[in-house]
């Protein structure tokens, strides 16, 4: 639902996840991954892992990438099969071995259903907020068809068609440049990094790895977890622009992309439950704020779900959400708290034992943020 799953061991390189907190209406679909076979689940992995290594341009498709690095990498035909697939993204014999050694490791449970999970997140963000499709597209003979409408394919409109369609490209990249330049000036504080006072901090209150290390004592520890609980992924913790890829954000409403300055994220799972904790760490409290509120006003513009106060505040400002996925109840709860917006997203997990784990998550902020 909100959070974007990122996978790696201590401070290995990472993704992202673009923004975490997607279109909330995609996960209340049934979860179609989740129904396929574990060489169906590891096709489909591999197709968006293939196409993310093989583009610089997006960071669609890292959430996937890192999720199955990580698994992989646990045995040396795996370390080398994601070498391979690394190198060469687009050779057949690396995607089929990396596909074969995925393929196994679906055979846990935990880990096939946390694929499937990140996978129908990145299907509902691939085509986000700026973005144009035309479905019903066919070519037949002379005809191309886009939806409605239909062109006879020979010399002449071949040549009036591509002028018209740079033509075309130019308008619309010159409106979404206006559109979207004119969102940002709205929306972002005025005090930039560049014009910060030397009093201010990152998001959670030191700066340079120190700012690591503190979100690492923020994220609940196996041991702090009740019993059966253990780590499907993670934890994730590095500098946001290792993750999100800078300024190349996925999509232009991809605020946190461009604005936070660390990401945490652990993932816990027992039998068929999951639940995500995860650090967005901003500058400045106004970064946060302004995230914070973007996420609100998705949730709230969504009629599919239900915003609650079934918990307890847990910040600043919270905001709880609640939505059935199938047979599956999942919760998510968003709280600000100084200049970090957490999470706590659930699938499958009784009230009661969520509210303990938030209110472990809330403590063991607390106490870093010291």
């Amino acid at each position: 639902m909100i959070a974007r799953v990122r996978a790696v061991e201590g401070r290995q390189s990472v993704s992202t996840l673009q923004w975490p907190f997607c279109d909330l209406s995609s996960r209340i679909q049934s979860l179609e991954f989740n129904r396929m076979d574990t060489s169906g689940l590891a096709s489909e992995a591999l197709k968006v892992v293939t196409t993310f290594l093989g583009s610089t341009a997006s960071a669609s498709g890292a959430d996937v990438w890192n999720l199955v690095r990580n698994r992989l990498q646990r045995s040396p035909q795996g370390s080398d099969a994601v070498a391979r697939l690394t190198e060469s993204p687009q050779d057949p014999d690396a995607t089929e071995s990396a596909r074969t050694i995925l393929a196994d490791e679906l055979s846990d449970e935990r880990f096939a259903h946390a694929l499937a999970e990140i996978l129908t997140i990145n299907k509902s963000t691939t085509q986000g907020v700026g973005s144009i499709a035309i479905s019903s597209s066919k070519i037949k003979g002379s005809q191309i068809s886009l939806g409605p409408l239909s062109i006879t394919n020979n010399k002449t409109t071949q040549s009036s068609f591509a002028v018209i369609l740079v033509v075309l490209i130019a308008a619309l990249a010159l409106l979404v440049y206006h559109f979207f330049g004119a969102k940002e000036a709205e929306h972002s504080p005025s005090v930039t990094k560049g014009s910060q006072s030397a009093s201010e901090t990152d998001g959670l209150g030191l700066k340079g790895n120190s700012g690591i290390e503190k979100m690492k004592k923020s994220l609940p520890l196996a041991e702090e977890m009740p019993g059966g609980w253990s780590v499907a992924s993670g934890p994730t913790l590095d500098a946001a622009s290792e993750i999100r890829g800078g300024e190349d954000c996925g999509t232009a409403r991809d605020y946190v992309c461009k604005k936070a300055d660390y990401f945490g994220q652990v993932i816990y799972a027992k039998a068929s439950e999951s639940i995500i904790f995860q650090i967005d760490a901003f500058a400045n409290e106004q970064d946060a704020q302004v995230y914070f509120e973007q996420m609100s006003k998705t949730t709230k513009s969504d009629d599919l779900h239900s915003v609650s106060k079934s918990f307890s505040s847990q910040g600043e400002q919270s905001l709880t959400i609640h939505w059935n996925a199938g047979s599956e109840e999942k919760w998510a709860v968003i709280f600000l708290r100084g200049s970090a917006v957490n999470l706590v997203q659930s699938n499958g997990v009784n009230k009661a034992n969520l509210q303990k784990m938030l209110n472990t998550f809330k403590q063991k902020i607390e106490i870093a943020d010291k």
